[in-house]
């Protein structure tokens, strides 16, 4: 994947740095986004330069505690005038300036105005902006003209409220107001396909949004977390399946709906995982998070996905696991039967002994993992990952057969074409071409052990690799 060429731009350099990226604009080495790092828009030189960048492509526009006068007629000609695919506004809440918001009514206003103007950006991620009516209004106004496929809320850490449920919610609280003017622009947006809330601490706010987003024609992929809310992390999903249960259930809407993807996740401390629905016709396909795990989290983590086998992916995020987390974590995976296809973990590398464990439950025939992505640095990381690129493949399909004890051998050509066309490593071609070699040869020793055989049987096509030693797992 080649790397973005994005350009800073900070107060000192604004314009200057704005007329490089005119001129860098015909170059082999283009600027594919501009970055506006607490930038004051308060010379109106800055319009002069951008209407240079007049039907120009960019991949990403980021503002970082950007504040000025001209802010809101800066949005306006960058969303109209340029082909930018995602726009990402971040500011911090505890940031002022002459003790307003950076971000005022009149920057939302002119938002909004873009979006019912048809502009061609796709992504919107608004992140720290204060729940206002304005920006709500801006919002239900413009999402329903607009081009947004994916639309994220990243609520800020430091605002905190009393759980209401809606019908305490004061009709005039404006913080009330915003999530149901931003509902009404998102449930009219029918070209919304994915959707992402972070840190919404408001568990009766996303239990009304799924409800009411259940049957939204276009969406997808639906995200919902919270930070930290204790006993009530499950932030209402809880209270909307019994409430859903009791009009057909809420397996019959998701059914009724396009959405393919739910993604659960939790920040720092969890005490229960909901129980899941199970999908009907394996349409839906569940996501569990979890930021900043430690081993004291992993029991209930474990537990959460010893009753919801139905998750194909977990994520762990910024982990601070050490083996005994990475033990409790392998047991469940190695123990029962699961359709978890995807494992990430990105935070410290893991030892030895937690990473034989996950050897051991990779290996396991009841596992399905297919994708394996470790933090660098982890011991015996490319066995790991060998064995999910084996699966992947078709080799955990073909050894899982229980209703036979053998082994079609014209199965064979299948599962090798299939690896060799797989793409295990989309950063860099020397490591997928190394890892897929890998995967052919071992899946090789099938057939050519067996070759005077008309069946294979399963026990025995890999007897070297069943209860592998770590010492001769690739490297």
């Amino acid at each position: 994947m080649p790397k973005r060429n994005i350009l800073t731009i900070s107060d000192e350099y604004l314009v200057s740095d704005l007329y490089f990226a005119v001129e860098a604009s015909g170059n082999d080495n283009p600027i594919h986004g501009l970055f506006f790092n607490s930038v004051a828009f308060d010379d109106e030189e800055v319009l002069v330069a951008l209407r240079e960048l007049q039907g120009k492509s960019y991949q990403l526009f980021t503002f970082f505690n950007c504040r000025g006068q001209f802010l809101g007629e800066v949005l306006s000609q960058i969303m109209t005038t340029m082909r930018v695919d995602c726009l990402f506004l971040e500011y911090s809440s505890t940031m002022t300036f002459d003790g307003k918001p950076l971000f005022q009514d009149e920057c939302s206003k002119a938002m909004g105005q873009a979006l019912a103007r048809g502009s061609p950006v796709q992504n919107l991620c608004l992140s720290g902006l204060s729940t206002s009516l304005s920006l709500g209004e801006a919002l239900k106004f413009g999402l329903p003209h607009s081009n947004i496929k994916s639309f994220e809320w990243y609520q800020d850490g430091n605002s905190v409220g009393r759980n209401l449920g809606i019908d305490e919610m004061d009709g005039q609280n404006n913080e009330f107001q915003f999530w149901m003017s931003l509902l009404a622009g998102l449930k009219s947006c029918y070209t919304l396909k994915q959707l992402e809330f972070r840190n919404v601490r408001r568990d009766e706010i996303m239990s009304h949004y799924m409800t009411t987003l259940r049957k939204h024609p276009s969406l997808t992929y639906l995200v919902v977390s919270v930070k930290d809310f204790g006993n009530e992390i499950q932030f209402g999903i809880k209270n909307l399946m019994s409430s859903c249960e009791e009009s057909d259930g809420i397996v019959e809407m998701l059914d009724q709906s396009p959405l393919q993807t739910l993604k659960l996740s939790f920040r720092e401390k969890i005490s229960a995982i909901p129980s899941l629905p199970k999908p009907r016709h394996g349409k839906l396909k569940y996501i569990l998070e979890f930021i900043n795990a430690t081993d004291r989290h992993m029991n209930a983590f474990g537990e959460g996905l010893a009753q919801n086998e139905d998750v194909e992916e977990v994520h762990l995020l910024d982990h601070l696991l050490t083996s005994e987390g990475i033990l409790k974590f392998s047991s469940w995976l190695g123990e029962r039967e699961t359709k978890l296809r995807k494992l990430t973990m990105r935070g410290s590398p893991i030892g030895r002994t937690g990473a034989l464990a996950l050897l051991a439950a990779v290996q396991k025939n009841r596992s399905w993992l297919e994708v394996a992505e470790l933090p660098r640095g982890t011991d015996l990381r490319p066995a790991i990952q060998h064995f999910a690129d084996l699966n992947k493949a078709g080799w955990s399909r073909i050894i899982r057969n229980e209703r036979s004890d053998s082994i079609e051998i014209s199965l064979w050509p299948l599962v090798i074409a299939r690896a060799n066309n797989l793409v295990l490593c989309n950063k860099s071609k020397k490591e997928n071409d190394a890892r897929r070699a890998d995967t052919i040869f071992h899946l090789l020793r099938g057939p050519a052990l067996h070759s005077a055989k008309a069946r294979l049987r399963p026990s025995s096509c890999f007897s070297g690799y069943n209860q592998v030693d770590p010492r001769t797992a690739p490297t």
